[in-house]
């Protein structure tokens, strides 16, 4: 009978081979010739790869208009589907309407200040922290008061 602890086999001073004792699960021998490797080699392809360039802004902007026109077909057609309408033909083509006021844009306005609130004096000062602090409670504890009122006259 063999010795279960056999003696490693010294062939050179950096390489120690074992003899096993037991046999693995692992194929030695296939992974000492690295064919494992020879799968990925051949995967890849000999050509080099093409490296697509960059778009430019206006390509981009083409791009985003396109899609955006296609995105509004799709929910024209979903909105008029639902509602019972008969859907728009994907061969016709969407334009959709502009809802922008260009006179006020043009007007300058958007850009003049903020007009006062119509309860706030213009001579009146800012409020402090703290009194919209005890504005905010005040509220608060009224409208507390009203909910406990009514859940209490409902009982």
């Amino acid at each position: 009978m063999k010795d279960s602890l056999a003696t490693p086999e010294i062939t050179s001073k950096y390489v120690i081979k074992a003899q096993a004792t037991k046999p693995t699960m692992v194929n030695l021998a296939f992974i000492r010739s690295g064919e494992q490797f020879a799968a990925a080699k051949a995967l890849s392809s000999p050509a080099p790869l093409q490296v697509a360039r960059p778009r430019s802004s206006s390509e981009r902007l083409a791009q985003f208009y396109h899609d955006t026109q296609q995105a509004v077909a799709k929910a024209q057609r979903h909105r008029s589907s639902s509602l019972g309408e008969t859907p728009l033909e994907d061969s016709q083509d969407v334009t959709c309407m502009s809802v922008i006021n260009l006179d006020y844009l043009r007007s300058g306005f958007q850009f003049e200040s903020a007009p006062l609130h119509s309860n706030q004096a213009p001579d009146q000062p800012p409020k402090t922290d703290s009194e919209r602090l005890r504005g905010f409670y005040v509220s608060t504890s009224q409208a507390m008061e009203a909910a406990t009122n009514l859940s209490a006259s409902a009982s």
